[in-house]
């Protein structure tokens, strides 16, 4: 599993799209990992492996947050 220290504590603020993106962009630029041109080759990577992008981690951990903090 890849560090969760680029997201760590997140679920805590309210990100704008723009801010969601960006951290998508860190983690889609393993395309130079790949040495391809091609996202669609670095998603498929990502998806074999399940290496989620930050921004459905977050999410994930956002509604665990949620959870925990009504309860």
């Amino acid at each position: 599993m890849y560090p969760r220290l680029t997201i760590y504590g997140t679920e805590a603020f309210m990100l704008n799209n723009s801010e969601l993106s960006s951290l998508d962009f860190v983690i889609s630029r393993f395309m130079k990992l790949f040495r391809t041109n091609n996202i669609e080759t670095v998603e498929f990577c990502q998806d074999q492996f399940g290496f989620d992008k930050p921004n459905v981690l977050r999410a994930r951990r956002v509604r665990n947050f949620d959870s925990k903090f009504i309860a």
